[in-house]
């Protein structure tokens, strides 16, 4: 009755529809999920609010600029006040007279020379301009830079600690399907005593037969076990090396795209300010 109950033990094994080394899924995880992970969006984070930022810094300059410049402005096209009125003498009638046209040849070249001003002003406004606006593009780009090297190294102990992660799955199912497999040798081995004539073996020959049994079944089923553990392993490791491989192309492309993005807002500016 005892082998009977043993055996029914034994049989309730179901590990169908159950995580094995045969079928668990190795896929790790892609550049585009990594990048979703909390310690790289709180470095993108950061980086918005620096940013953020230096954009109000340079708007902040921007206004300075432009006032400095309509007040330069102002002060070359302003018209003098006369403070004292002119004496009335009969002379000034005659001086007048005589005056008109060199006191409107002298109003013209000033004129001139006020105009000559302002596109001097003008000219120096935009090379001001045109070095202010270099000057934080500059400092945009070394802050982009700065930080795409910070995300994507972040980005890869990311990476490292979640393929870290799946080989410690792999390694804890293997030797819990290993500690399964003993067990299971074990409790048929149970069943075969339960089955076998004891009536002319000696209790110490049957537990030195029994002990070798179960080592030779437990090595020859190690070995088929680890053989499997080494194959999904290997399987995993070229996964992994994979990804690692992607991520260093997604840095390359966007290092790429900023360095463009620099070069295309410096020609800009350039255009814009001749």
């Amino acid at each position: 009755m005892g082998g009977i109950f043993i055996e029914y033990i034994c049989s309730g094994d179901d590990r169908r529809g159950s995580v094995s080394l045969q079928n668990i899924d190795l896929t790790p995880e892609t550049v585009e999920e990594i990048l979703e992970h909390k310690p790289v969006k709180d470095k993108l984070s950061e980086l918005a609010v620096k940013l953020e930022q230096l954009a109000k810094k340079r708007n902040k300059n921007f206004i300075e600029l432009e006032a400095s410049k309509t007040k330069a402005e102002e002060k070359l096209t302003r018209v003098p006040s006369r403070k004292n009125p002119p004496q009335r003498n009969p002379l000034n009638k005659i001086v007048k007279k005589f005056s008109t046209v060199n006191l409107d040849g002298g109003k013209g070249g000033q004129e001139e020379e006020v105009g000559v001003r302002l596109d001097s002003l003008k000219k120096g406004h935009n090379e001001k301009l045109l070095s202010f606006e270099n000057k934080y593009l500059r400092e945009e780009n070394e802050l982009r830079l700065k930080f795409l090297e910070s995300v994507f190294i972040c980005a890869e102990k990311s990476m490292a600690k979640s393929h870290a992660a799946q080989m410690k799955v792999l390694e804890n199912l293997y030797n819990k399907e290993y500690s399964e497999v003993l067990k299971k040798i074990e409790c048929e081995d149970k069943t075969q005593d339960g089955k076998m004539d004891s009536s002319n073996v000696s209790r110490e020959d049957m537990q030195r037969e029994r002990r070798e049994r179960l080592i030779k079944k437990g090595v020859h089923e190690k070995m088929k076990l680890k053989d499997l553990y080494d194959d999904r392993k290997e399987e995993l490791e070229g996964a992994h090396e994979r990804r690692r491989t992607e991520m260093k192309s997604e840095w390359e492309k966007r290092h790429k795209e900023l360095s463009l993005r620099f070069i295309s807002q410096t020609e800009e500016i350039s255009r814009k300010y001749p």
